[in-house]
């Protein structure tokens, strides 16, 4: 079982769930993140404009992302230096996307505010010529031949949709064991088809 990304609620593939550069996704928190407009900065608190459909919890202002010195952040999780936070020095330690070197405990109670680890992710990403991770729906496979069904888009395995998930978000589907790495390679080699299919499922072919 996983959780939200945003709630922390509960979210499985027998249900269904949204996934965005690896990141699991409650329906309701996948479709409330498209009204989001202003959030506070993670340091100074100011109201910071944000772009709509984007993945974020957490942002952060010009100004202060101008000040931000994440090589040095982390250099020293990565040598394991005392904590910016609590001072202890972890078994694991965290750069984040906002220049905090944190220890494990620290890291879990700022909500792992992490320095991009997939893409779609806030923050800064380490593989930066990736364009962002598009959304698909996770769900699990088959177990009987009455429920309704969904192919997966990488491997074609048959997969169950008994909630309608991928047709109300009108969104590709995706089986467990090609989630991830997987699911990316794919992403990234067929993109231009992903984006036009998507287009025209929502009815936006002059857009494509």
């Amino acid at each position: 079982m996983k959780t939200c990304h945003f709630c922390k609620t509960e979210v499985s593939a027998q249900v269904g769930y949204v996934d965005i550069g690896g990141l699991p996704l409650c329906l309701y928190c996948y479709e409330s993140r498209r009204i989001r407009t202003h959030l506070p900065c993670h340091i100074c608190r100011q109201g910071t404009l944000i772009e709509s459909n984007l993945l974020i919890n957490d942002t952060i202002c010009e100004e202060c992302g101008n000040k931000l010195d994440l090589p040095k952040a982390y250099n020293a999780a990565r040598e394991r230096k005392p904590c910016d936070r609590c001072s202890q020095r972890g078994e694991i330690q965290y750069a984040t996307c906002y220049r905090q070197n944190l220890c494990e405990v620290c890291y879990e109670a700022a909500n792992r505010p992490v320095t991009q680890l997939y893409c779609g992710d806030r923050g800064y990403s380490p593989f930066p010529s990736r364009k962002p991770s598009l959304p698909v729906v996770v769900l699990a496979p088959c177990q009987t031949s009455e429920e309704p069904r969904a192919g997966c888009i990488v491997c074609n395995k048959r997969l169950s949709d008994h909630t309608g998930i991928s047709i109300v978000l009108m969104l590709p589907v995706l089986c467990e064991e090609c989630r991830g790495p997987t699911w990316w390679a794919f992403m990234d080699k067929n993109r231009d088809e992903l984006d036009v299919e998507s287009c025209v499922v929502r009815g936006k072919r002059d857009e494509c």
